[in-house]
This record gives C-alpha cells, sequence and structure tokens, in this order.
C-alpha cells in the first residue's frame, strides 16, 4: 500500500541517519535528513519533519555550506507555512534570498522570492507580494523558465473592517493580488460576482 512505501522510506532514511551519526559523512547526513523530512511531509506529519529540516540545517550551517544553508530554510519555510506559522515562513523565507544574493545564484533566489511573495500574498501583504513575485518572475524570464501559476477568486464582500473601510480598498487588494498572476497563468473567477467583475475591469496584466 501506499503507507507502506512511506513506512519503508521512512525505515531506509532513519536507518541512513543513525548511520551517518556514527560516521564521518556530513553532507550526506544533510541530504539524509532532507529526505526524511519529505517522507514525513508527504504523510502529514509535519511536527517530525520541521525537526528532521532543522537538522538538515544545522548540519548545513556547521559545514559552513552557504548554498546547502539556503536550501534547508526553504524546506523549513515549506514546514512553517504547512503549520500556519507563516511569521516563521517569512523569516526563513527571507534569510534564504538574502543567502542566494550573496551567492548568485539566480535559480535559488527565484525560489525563495517566489516563496516569500506566497507568504506575503497569504497574509494579505500584497504590495509587499507583487513586489517580490514580479522580482522572481523576472529573474524566470530572464533564464527561459516556464511560469505557471494561477489565482481563484469566488467571492468578494466587505470583510475585516478594522482594516479596510469599504469594499473599494478590498477591491485594491484583490487588483494588487491579480498582478502578482504572471501573464502565461490562469484566472478562475465566479461570473457571478459583480465585485470582482469591477476588479477585473481595474485590469490584469
Amino acid at each position: 500500500s501506499g503507507m507502506g512505501a512511506y513506512d519503508r522510506a521512512l525505515e531506509s532514511f532513519q536507518a541512513a541517519v543513525a548511520l551517518l551519526n556514527t560516521a564521518t559523512a556530513p553532507a550526506n547526513a544533510i541530504e539524509s535528513y532532507a529526505n526524511l523530512g519529505k517522507v514525513h511531509r508527504a504523510v502529514r506529519d509535519f511536527n517530525a519533519s520541521l525537526a528532521a529540516y532543522q537538522q538538515a540545517h544545522e548540519r548545513a550551517n556547521a559545514l559552513g555550506d552557504k548554498a546547502g544553508i539556503a536550501k534547508q530554510l526553504l524546506n523549513l519555510g515549506v514546514i512553517h507555512s504547512d503549520l500556519g506559522q507563516y511569521e516563521e515562513a517569512q523569516q526563513v523565507y527571507e534569510e534564504a534570498t538574502t543567502l542566494a544574493e550573496e551567492l548568485q545564484d539566480d535559480d535559488l533566489r527565484a525560489r525563495a522570492l517566489y516563496s516569500l511573495g506566497k507568504v506575503y500574498r497569504e497574509t494579505s501583504q500584497y504590495e509587499l507580494a507583487l513586489e517580490v513575485l514580479q522580482e522572481a518572475l523576472a529573474i524566470q524570464q530572464r533564464r527561459g523558465d516556464q511560469v505557471a501559476e494561477a489565482a481563484i477568486l469566488n467571492n468578494l464582500e466587505h470583510d475585516h473592517a478594522d482594516i479596510y473601510p469599504d469594499v473599494a480598498s478590498i477591491q485594491k487588494q484583490f487588483h494588487l493580488l491579480l498582478r502578482t498572476v504572471p501573464g502565461n497563468g490562469r484566472l478562475l473567477v465566479n461570473a457571478d460576482e459583480p465585485h470582482l467583475d469591477e476588479v477585473l475591469r481595474l485590469g490584469c496584466w
């Protein structure tokens, strides 16, 4: 069964970690902990996944492997997001972005910026999301990468009155959200929602 395969994978990676912890192969230990984190996440054991990625990050840090540190920060960000810990996710993604800039690694930087943009979007920081997602898109286009993303808009009503004074202010934020979707992306919009019609009239590009 699928769960049986995951159980076997967990046993395999746990055995590899135990062996590598007694050997002089720290770089291999990083990969084994990262693989362990992936399997735990696949079975939605996010806390165990987080612990495994933290171990991988600590070992990369001990080696002074900046690229490895950045990759594990990205992994940590994914799990923090899974757990709804967006503040922690934002922090590690920002650290990963800084490291990628120092390394002049465009692929790593684009991945970090894209992940950071998703966190900004999840936390309604749409202007920041627009800024970093456009930067990531520019890097990917320069590299010739294919970028595809979709946004689904189902309804729009006045909510969070402590933040947004009226519907128009919410529509502006939705407009900024749409601008984070690249030109080859897709929009799925509820045609029966007049407030969303007004958002589309503001433009999407």
